[in-house]
């Protein structure tokens, strides 16, 4: 496992440099309790990502979590969408919202989190 972990760390350091903030391994390894059918469990984290690096993690979230049955099918569409809002601020001049849709977009988001934080708390990472 730490074999395969470091050669992970040098191909995130190869595509991300310094960016590449954190390269946790967590859940059943992490604890020693991994049997013969678990999976591997690791959190990234990568500062600065771009919009393309951005639509990747929200492929593999979609793969990871929702396709699994751990994050609400609702929920990931909402992170669609929030991540659509963010890839037009990334390249307009103005991104417009009204005050309703813009507290729903905020509520959406905190949910989001919520939800994943608390998966991520199951496995053993608190953030």
């Amino acid at each position: 496992m730490r074999q395969a972990l470091g050669e992970l760390r040098g191909r995130l350091e190869g595509e991300s440099g310094s960016r590449l903030l954190r390269l946790t391994l967590f859940s059943s390894h992490a604890r020693g309790e991994a049997g013969p059918g678990s999976d591997v469990d690791v959190l990234v984290v990568i500062e600065g990502l771009t919009a393309r690096e951005r639509r990747a993690a929200h492929d593999l979230l979609f793969q990871h979590f929702v396709r699994a049955g751990l994050l609400a099918r609702d929920l990931a569409k909402a992170f669609a969408a929030l991540q659509r809002f963010r890839e037009q601020a990334d390249y307009a001049t103005a991104v417009r919202f009204d005050r309703d849709s813009g507290a729903d977009e905020v509520t959406r988001a905190e949910q989001i989190v919520a939800a994943i934080t608390k998966l991520l708390g199951e496995r053993g990472i608190a953030l």
